[in-house]
């Protein structure tokens, strides 16, 4: 009982602290200046699981299941970067970070390090500045001021009531006629001295809390005047906007005429030039292509001889293997008939001799099988033999003909191309495109139909050589009826019965024996089979906002295979064969807080259908989307 009660303490006693090191210690909290913007940068024990949420000229990072190591992180600003404060609330530890007007910030995790980029709008970099930028920023450092000056006023009402305290116990520990209760004294002046710190803590945060309050009520006026202005600003510079596109627009109207002029002269002058060397060039390619064809009918005379040889090889072979069967066939019934005769001896010797008789039809019957066997394999392997031969035969004439073949095709295409190419400097450019287009589509269903030719001829040639195949086979089976049927009665009844279905059994093979035209359709209509693409893993997913939009960021371990589907309200990037392997890239990331047209971005794993969805929420209707692939990493901008 003693050790049971023992084991339970120290459980007990264990975990809290188990659960202490689950979470994730914050122990560093860095901010340094990046070129014109600033980094932050949040070191912990563990990979960071976070949410994010922005406004009022702040963004503020919430890390689960994460404390501060040290006393909550309170740093100055640097570049955009107005501050920076670390809050813990409950089980989450809160970073907030108080921004310039218009900056922008982008957040990655890697690792156990949280990393956040900020930089600076475009008001700063010299673009047009919003109406009230100056006062917000202002505003901004006023509330900082406020809210470092409450902090500091709480720090010296601590201090002052501990040195209080402090001096309260030193002078009850000190005085004179003190009676033994130099402790009560010196807690009841402790006691004194925290009831007064707390209540000059209170009042010193409820003071901060007033300064904050009047700071945000005067920031919402001020921004609600700012966007009238920016209303104001925008309709003006939209129609100064629209006057210079319309001015713009008609000077390139005028110049576009302009040139157009130069070039009809300059083209007719060219034309005239492309004629004459067009039709020098039509005579050589002419030239060229009797000489091809000449040498083109050569190769396939040769071609053709060496597939009639190869069929008359083929001949051959099946009557060698025919004559074999019947040799084979006559010896059988030559031995039935000697057992028949000895079976027709006297009657004394044939109740004697019975056992021996049936003993040697049957060794008789395993020796025929076995030889009809040797015959079959001897069959098969002559055919297959034939049919390697011919396959060759046939590769060797497919191979010339796709060699004729792309002759002519190019001899055909370095004449159209000479006649286009005439055509085209008369004409113009653009139907030189056109008909480029449809000679690719005419050269392609040409050598479609020409792969679909030799297949046909192909089925057509195997099924030939196999129907004389079958009817040897049916030939035997009927002469190994005949032949049980001479040795006992019950197998002539199976002989019989045999030879009655045999017809039956080849009527049927000829009807289920599909014709080579049949043959032919059906290899066409059956798919390629095409190797299954590798599977592909989602690194890493990210959004930054840009001028005018928002940008998705998708990171792959290979060059990305995908599509994009765009619907009403969203659009949704599938990976084929997709798998994330981290959990933290598989959480979904709110955008709906930086006022981009983009809202809810969520990374969805399917296992049943094997594929991962970034299914992007839109908040504007009809937006521009941009997709661009560099390497490995896949963007999507999407822009109003």
């Amino acid at each position: 009982m003693k050790r049971l009660l023992s084991s339970l303490l120290v459980a007990v006693l264990a975990a809290p602290a188990a659960a202490e090191a689950a979470r994730n210690r914050l122990v560093d909290v860095r901010l340094r200046a990046d070129g014109d913007g600033a980094v932050v940068e949040v070191v912990g024990t563990r990979p960071p699981s976070f949410t994010t949420a922005s406004g009022s000229g702040r963004l503020i990072v919430d890390i689960d299941d994460a404390d501060w190591e040290a006393a909550a992180a309170v740093l100055a600003g640097v570049g955009p970067v107005l501050g920076v404060r670390g809050q813990e609330r409950g089980r989450q530890a809160r970073l907030t970070i108080e921004l310039e007007p218009g900056a922008e910030a982008a957040l990655a995790a890697a690792g156990n390090t949280l990393r956040i980029e900020v930089e600076r709008g475009l008001a700063w970099q010299g673009g047009p500045a919003a109406p009230g930028g100056e006062a917000e920023r202002i505003a901004a450092a006023v509330e900082r001021t406020a809210w470092e000056e409450a902090e500091r006023l709480a720090r010296a009402e601590r201090e002052r009531a501990a040195r209080a305290g402090a001096d309260a116990h030193a002078a009850a520990a000190t005085a004179p006629g003190a009676r033994g209760g130099p402790e009560r004294v010196a807690r009841a002046a402790a006691d004194r001295a925290v009831r007064d710190e707390r209540e000059r803590g209170a009042r010193a945060e409820a003071e901060a809390r007033e300064v904050a309050a009047r700071a945000a009520a005067d920031r919402a006026a001020r921004e609600e005047r700012e966007h009238a202005a920016r209303g104001a600003a925008e309709e003006r510079e939209a129609a100064a906007r629209a006057a210079a596109e319309q001015a713009a627009f008609e000077e390139r109207v005028h110049v576009a005429h302009a040139e157009a002029e130069k070039s009809e002269a300059a083209v007719g002058a060219a034309a005239e030039r492309a004629a004459s060397e067009d039709r020098v060039r039509v005579a050589r390619v002419e030239a060229e292509e009797r000489e091809a064809v000449a040498r083109a009918a050569a190769e396939r005379a040769a071609s053709e001889e060496r597939v009639r040889v190869a069929h008359a090889e083929a001949a051959k072979s099946e009557a060698a293997v025919r004559e074999a069967a019947e040799r084979a066939a006559s010896e059988d019934r030559m031995r039935v008939a000697r057992v028949e005769a000895e079976e027709r001896e006297p009657v004394a010797r044939a109740a004697a001799e019975r056992a021996k008789s049936e003993e040697r039809v049957r060794v008789a019957h395993a020796e025929a099988e076995k030889r009809e066997a040797a015959t079959r394999a001897a069959a098969e392997r002559a055919g297959r033999e034939e049919r390697a031969r011919v396959a060759r035969a046939e590769a060797e004439a497919t191979e010339a003909a796709a060699r004729d073949a792309a002759e002519r095709a190019g001899r055909e295409e370095r004449a159209r191309v000479a006649r286009a190419e005439a055509e085209a400097t008369e004409a113009a450019a653009r139907d030189a495109g056109e008909r480029a287009g449809r000679e690719a589509r005419a050269r392609f269903a040409r050598v479609e139909a020409e792969a679909r030719d030799a297949a046909a001829r192909g089925a057509a040639e195997r099924a030939a050589r196999e129907e004389p195949a079958l009817i040897a086979g049916a030939e035997a089976q009927k002469r190994d009826a005949a032949a049980e049927g001479a040795a006992s009665d019950r197998p002539a009844r199976v002989a019989r019965a045999e030879t009655r279905e045999a017809p039956t059994r080849a009527a049927r093979g000829d009807r289920e024996r599909p014709a080579p035209a049949d043959l032919h359709a059906r290899a066409e209509r059956e798919p390629r089979a095409t190797a299954a693409p590798a599977r592909q893993e989602l690194t890493y997913l990210g959004f930054k906002p840009i001028p005018g939009g928002a940008r998705i960021v998708v990171r792959t371990a290979a060059a990305p295979a995908y599509r994009l589907d765009r619907r009403a309200d969203r659009l949704v990037l599938v990976l084929d064969r997709g798998h994330i392997p981290l959990a933290n890239n598989r959480r979904a990331i709110d955008a709906s807080f930086f006022g981009t047209p983009v809202g809810l971005i969520r990374p969805v794993e399917d296992l049943r259908s094997d594929e991962v969805r970034v299914e992007i929420a839109l908040r504007t209707a009809a937006p521009t989307v941009q997709v661009a692939v560099q390497g490995t990493e896949l963007t999507i901008d999407v822009v109003r």
